[in-house]
């Protein structure tokens, strides 16, 4: 069995999918129709956006701010992976009942995952599907077997989550 290797951050405002604040290269990488579903996006050949970028509680130099009602993330702008860095994500529950979305990533991306955990343990890791932040999972340590488990609040939020994610996984 794989260890769940990250804890959700347990702020209320993430459930409502916090809008991230505009940025260049999100809206480059971005031409599907507002509002569209992924099965909207894959039909029109538009994959959805789902970026992932570290951050943390503390400020520093050259980070952006992220204001989620009384607390202020400080997160890197340019994504440490993307939907090209994924085979696919998959909504689970544990024994437990807790619903987790599992996010299984491709040889390329399960090498940047190893790396960046490896020396990021402590840090955040934004996870955005068309620019709304979904979850906020601190990196507990290293992960190298390819896989990250994201806890949710809903098994609905699993669901919905998992297939947002899925527009975005290259199918080449």
């Amino acid at each position: 069995m794989i260890r769940i290797l990250i804890t959700t951050l347990a702020m209320a405002t993430l459930a409502a999918c916090q809008q991230m604040p505009a940025n260049q290269h999100a809206a480059a990488n971005s031409a599907a129709p507002a509002g569209a579903t992924p099965a909207q996006a894959s039909r029109s050949g538009v994959s959805t956006v789902v970026e992932f970028r570290l951050a943390q509680t503390q400020p520093a130099k050259n980070l952006s701010i992220l204001h989620l009602g009384k607390d202020t993330l400080y997160y890197f702008q340019p994504p440490v992976l993307t939907g090209n860095d994924l085979a696919k994500a998959v909504p689970m529950k544990n024994q437990r009942g807790q619903a987790f979305v599992r996010f299984v990533f491709n040889r390329q991306g399960a090498q940047r995952l190893a790396q960046l955990s490896q020396s990021n343990a402590g840090r955040l890791l934004l996870v955005t599907v068309n620019g709304k932040l979904v979850a906020a999972p601190r990196i507990g340590g290293p992960m190298t077997e390819g896989v990250m488990n994201m806890t949710t609040d809903t098994d609905r939020n699993a669901v919905l989550i998992a297939g947002e994610v899925n527009g975005s996984v290259s199918r080449k």
